[in-house]
């Protein structure tokens, strides 16, 4: 484990001080950010997934773009996520049961550096498509595991530091531009597939994140 943290570790500052060292030959915009996300936790064995659905959660952060050439750009960002996975069970309380929902939840900071592509065409909408890394750290965790729960919750409930210190993933994604005054309006979708298994406590679990996000911006 320790070995998975040095590598997390090192990529974290190689796209970190990549961004920084090119700023200085390029064009150099920043923006703010706001999204919402759907989420879930990819679990191996398949058997853990059984009752998940989607976990609906909100970020915000800040970005830059450094323009390369005429159609490409590098779009390091920095952004507060929360992550996660909900269950729908039935909760047994006073001799009944009742409907009720088990959630985990993992607040992040990412650091995507996405390399985006957006092609020189003259309509108002400008599309651009990126892809990219994404090393993340944990913040905070919490959760809810009501009696009926699955095993996962229940679990963690007994376990406060299941998620690992460091997250890695891919993202993929594409949206528009608009221009607005002197800034841009940006909107924009994401899927972002973890790579790194988080789980830091349970015997022969691997456990990874998945999310799609949605994000509005304004690059100044």
């Amino acid at each position: 484990m320790k070995t998975a943290n040095s590598i997390l570790m090192a990529l974290c500052l190689a796209v970190t001080l990549f961004p920084l060292t090119t700023a200085g030959i390029a064009s150099t915009r920043w923006g703010i950010k706001i999204g919402a996300s759907t989420n879930r936790l990819s679990f191996h064995p398949s058997s853990l997934d059984a009752g998940q659905e989607s976990h609906r959660e909100f970020g915000i952060g800040l970005f830059g773009r450094i323009d390369m050439c005429p159609v490409t750009s590098l779009q390091p960002e920095l952004l507060y996520v929360r992550k996660g996975a909900r269950w729908q069970v039935r909760e047994f309380s006073g001799g009944e049961y009742f409907p009720s929902t088990a959630t985990v939840s993992v607040d992040y900071l990412e650091y995507p550096v996405l390399f985006r592509f957006a092609p020189n065409v003259h309509i108002p909408l400008k599309p651009n498509l990126y892809v990219g890394p994404v090393p993340a750290v944990r913040l905070h965790q919490s959760g809810d595991a009501p009696f009926g729960s699955p095993d996962f919750c229940t679990s963690y409930a007994e376990t406060s530091k299941w998620a690992r210190l460091f997250d890695f993933g891919a993202v993929i994604g594409g949206g528009f531009d608009l221009q607005a005054g002197k800034g841009i309006v940006t909107v924009d979708a994401r899927y972002n597939l973890g790579v790194a298994n988080i789980n830091n406590a349970f015997s022969d679990w691997k456990i990874r994140n998945r999310s799609l996000s949605f994000w509005l911006g304004y690059c100044f």
